[in-house]
């Protein structure tokens, strides 16, 4: 698993000695600077040009979902020139991780423009603190995500004018940790209350939300840590405040008709017109019933999960909820893309397992030996467009991390109480809030585990809760 780790490490290097271009900013004028934010018209539309960049293919439109996906150890890709980042045997010709590198450092960089400019704008002030908020947390969320997969980055927080400054070493993981944890207090700081943001926009509890992930993040495996209580009280803020709750039923958090629903943290808006992903046509297959119009398009089903990460569902909670929530598995309804009055029965895993003779398993375009993710169904999809909009951060998550920062800090109980209100969540398939007969699994946890019981267990209702949302790579590693 650390091939690949080394091998972003090295990307890291090399982009910045090779391909500084990404960096730079276009030249431009003292009064361009100016005339960019002298309205609050004129500054949103630069802070809509960083929203566009997160929303781009090499970014959250495709390479983030899938590059984390297939080389966390939990997913595959079922497309042949996939095969290096699945079996995590990378050479240098992959492109996939080097555009999402650079990827990052353009929506930094559009960041770092609104917030070495925008303060001496003279917009009215509420404005100029949501437009900042919103730039800050950008900027920390980005260099979340690179810290966590290249490890050591080159920290840049300023509008870079020239080769010379875009051609700097790394900075260590602390001090771009520092800067993410600054970012994040800024945008906290900055960002309007819950209600008086723009929908699919953070609210200023977005902040403390993705804080107490760094906080997590930063301690790691060790027990002793201060990290984990200051993971806890970042959550326990946002916990208290009420500002997000779970979506009954789950499967409602991730109806396309549902988008920056109450569960949701922070979302990268996608519609199939003005800014679309891929992340229907590369998780379903093609023709399926659930997608009645899709016909055209090459890279349908190539980003799938592996036979492991289902079974974890299913030899922990059989009955859960969350297995047909999360997966399309055991069979499907196909449409004859020649006759759509024709339909098929398609069984996959785990109807479907192929062992070949020689023991080595050929993956290919109709192959069935793995289930697909149901988690960003595009009814409306026709070829590889689709709405459907990528969830960063979610209500659950924190409960997750509130529970396993709580356990770490030796209240256990409260641990429990965190989770349970998650399982029961996940029971209630008609999200009517009653607990009905037949809702039975998974059942809340007992008081009696152990500490260590219940750190086991949290990573694994981890995995079940968030597969499938580009979690895996991190928490496999992180714990």
């Amino acid at each position: 698993m650390k091939k690949i780790y080394s091998y972003l490490l090295l990307i890291a290097g090399i982009t910045f000695t090779s391909c500084e271009d990404f960096l730079v900013q276009q030249p431009t004028t003292a009064l361009d600077q100016i005339s960019a934010y002298e309205s609050t018209a004129s500054a949103d539309a630069v802070l809509n040009g960083c929203y566009a960049s997160l929303g781009g293919y090499d970014y959250f439109g495709y390479r983030y979902m899938h590059v984390l996906s297939v080389t966390s150890g939990g997913w595959v890709s079922t497309r042949s020139p996939e095969v290096q980042l699945t079996s995590l045997q990378i050479q240098a010709n992959e492109l996939h991780a080097e555009k999402m590198y650079a990827s990052f450092y353009q929506s930094i960089g559009i960041a770092n423009d609104i917030i070495k400019n925008l303060p001496q704008s003279e917009i009215e002030l509420t404005d100029k603190n949501r437009i900042l908020g919103e730039a800050y947390f950008i900027r920390a969320m980005t260099y979340f995500n690179l810290v966590r997969i290249f490890g050591n980055v080159p920290l840049v927080v300023k509008p870079v004018e020239n080769y010379t400054e875009a051609h700097i070493g790394r900075t260590e993981t602390a001090a771009v940790y520092g800067q993410i944890i600054s970012d994040l207090d800024s945008a906290y700081a900055k960002l309007p209350a819950p209600g008086s943001n723009s929908k699919g926009r953070p609210h200023k509890f977005a902040a403390p939300a993705l804080k107490a992930k760094v906080h997590i993040t930063m301690a790691g495996n060790n027990e002793s840590s201060a990290e984990w209580k200051k993971a806890y009280d970042a959550a326990k803020l946002v916990y208290e405040s009420k500002a997000y709750s779970l979506v009954r039923p789950l499967t409602d958090m991730f109806n396309i008709n549902n988008k920056n629903n109450a569960e949701s943290i922070f979302e990268i808006q996608f519609s199939q017109t003005i800014l679309s992903s891929k992340l229907t046509n590369v998780t379903l297959p093609l023709g399926v019933s659930l997608i009645p119009n899709s016909t055209g398009g090459t890279q349908w089903g190539k980003t799938r999960p592996s036979k492991a990460s289902f079974d974890v569902f299913t030899s922990t909670y059989p009955g859960d909820p969350r297995i047909n929530a999360t997966f399309l598995h055991t069979s499907y309804t196909k449409f004859d893309l020649a006759n759509k009055s024709k339909t098929l029965l398609v069984n996959i895993y785990p109807n479907t397992t192929n062992t070949p003779a020689n023991g080595t398993l050929k993956a290919n375009n109709d192959d069935k030996e793995y289930p697909f993710i149901k988690k960003y169904v595009d009814g409306s999809a026709t070829t590889e467009a689709s709405g459907c909009n990528f969830i960063y951060m979610r209500y659950a998550d924190v409960l997750l991390l509130l529970a396993e920062a709580a356990n770490e800090i030796n209240l256990k109980d409260e641990a429990i109480g965190y989770i349970n209100e998650l399982l029961a969540r996940a029971r209630d398939r008609n999200g009517n809030f009653v607990a009905e007969a037949d809702e039975l699994s998974p059942a809340d946890w007992s008081l009696a585990l152990t500490k260590e019981e219940v750190r086991s267990k949290i990573m694994t209702e981890r995995h079940i809760e968030l597969f499938g949302e580009a979690d895996e790579w991190y928490t496999y590693r992180r714990r």
